[in-house]
């Protein structure tokens, strides 16, 4: 299909560019601009930011609100106060909107657009950035010391999910995932060794503790803070980096069965799915 005139615009450019950020949606008062190719969610301008933060945090992507009259804020943090950039230059708008969380899990930037959107857009596309240095890759006899992979929900913001699940099943690592990366693996994928970040044994019965590595991908620091999980050896991984991880070792290796957390839970979980009373109980109701 041939492409809109609106698509030509600045106007058109900058929603390319949320849309490759992974922008579901632009919340805003009724009467602020309209992004080609972006859906617009008018409500009351006081609640558009929020909006805006808490479908951030779920991601994949920042949340997006109009806070002013060309004033655009991507947030994936409730509440906070975001920082200002001032784009004059529409050449400048991919890497704006690329560079928004500025290698942070999360974060709120407002876009101030000194522009007119509806005029011709300069000869541009989305751009994406890429972790700096040099990707790393662990020797193979790393496998013999008890590797566990702890994620986060910077592994569904860089949209790598994919990755972390090539990664357990090549070679054959528990992944144990945090509240904000809930959901990255099917509740019975053998890779899927638990959810933590809530209770105070969960580094123990998750097999964190005795891990002889554990692989610290995506994490947020509020939801996973060091204190918590960093007592054993540590190597933090960028989700970018996941492909080349392991990428010397041999496949089709089995991953060790479910830490005592996965069982615990799967017991004190299991008659919720089976549950028919109203209203549903979450395990149930999801």
């Amino acid at each position: 299909m041939a492409p809109s005139a609106a698509d030509a615009t600045i106007a058109g450019l900058l929603g390319r560019c949320l849309r490759a950020a992974r922008v579901r949606a632009c919340f805003g008062a009724p009467g602020h601009p309209t992004l080609p190719g972006v859906r617009a969610a008018p409500v009351d301008g006081a609640l558009a930011p929020l909006l805006a933060d808490a479908s951030g945090r779920i991601g994949p992507g920042p949340g997006a609100a109009w806070v002013g009259p060309q004033t655009l804020r991507l947030s994936s943090v409730l509440g906070a106060d975001a920082d200002p950039h001032v784009v004059r230059d529409p050449a400048e708008l991919p890497l704006a909107v690329a560079s928004w969380r500025a290698g942070r899990v999360h974060a709120s930037v407002e876009l101030v657009l000194d522009l007119d959107l509806g005029a011709p857009a300069p000869v541009a596309e989305p751009v994406e950035l890429t972790p700096a240095g040099a990707a790393p890759t662990l020797d193979p006899s790393m496998r013999d010391v008890g590797v566990v992979v702890l994620a986060g929900p910077g592994v569904v913001h860089a949209g790598r999910v994919d990755e972390v699940a090539t990664l357990a099943h090549h070679a054959g690592i528990g992944v144990v995932n945090t509240w904000g990366a809930k959901g990255i693996f099917a509740w019975d994928d053998p890779a899927h060794h638990g959810t933590v970040g809530l209770q105070a044994d969960d580094a123990a019965l998750s097999g964190i503790d005795d891990a002889g590595l554990v692989l610290a991908v995506g994490l947020d620091p509020a939801e996973a803070p060091p204190e918590r999980w960093g007592r054993r050896p540590t190597l933090e991984v960028a989700p970018e980096h996941l492909v080349t991880l392991t990428m010397r070792w041999s496949g089709d290796v089995d991953i060790p069965p479910p830490p005592p957390l996965y069982r615990a839970l799967a017991a004190a979980l299991a008659p919720s799915y089976a549950a028919t009373q109203s209203p549903l109980p979450a395990p149930r109701a999801a």
